[in-house]
């Protein structure tokens, strides 16, 4: 590692969780263009459904769409976080700040875990 150059825990989630949105959003959309022109197939919800419902399929797209999700809210969070530390740390000092980083992205990673079961429960009851 370079000096001058610290990573914690969230400087590596945001390259992790950014590197598999780029890989969702490749195949995501490939598979929606695939759908739509060459198996003149309607792209909606169900045709997202049909695999989280589905064996052996499911066995990927549950992770697949989950991942997808938490990945959102977990980048979200990282990024949040290094906007509350920029904005807080001249004010109010680094311990204070680091908490308070901390819980922001904290809060904002468990709606994630909530807003991905949701949206997995709703594909299973499609």
């Amino acid at each position: 590692m370079e000096k001058g150059i610290s990573k914690n825990v969230y400087d590596i989630l945001q390259v992790i969780s950014g590197l598999y949105l780029s890989f969702f959003l490749f195949y995501h959309i490939r598979a929606v263009m695939l759908g739509r022109f060459v198996w003149n197939t309607e792209t909606d919800f169900h045709f997202a459904a049909w695999g989280v419902k589905n064996s052996p399929a499911d066995r990927f797209f549950i992770p697949y769409y989950s991942l997808s999700v938490l990945c959102v809210f977990i980048h979200v969070a990282c990024v949040h976080r290094q906007k509350v530390l920029a904005l807080r740390q001249s004010k109010f000092g680094l311990d204070s700040s680091y908490r308070l980083a901390g819980r922001h992205a904290a809060v904002i990673m468990i709606t994630g875990v909530v807003i991905t079961t949701l949206i997995i429960t709703s594909f299973i009851r499609a």
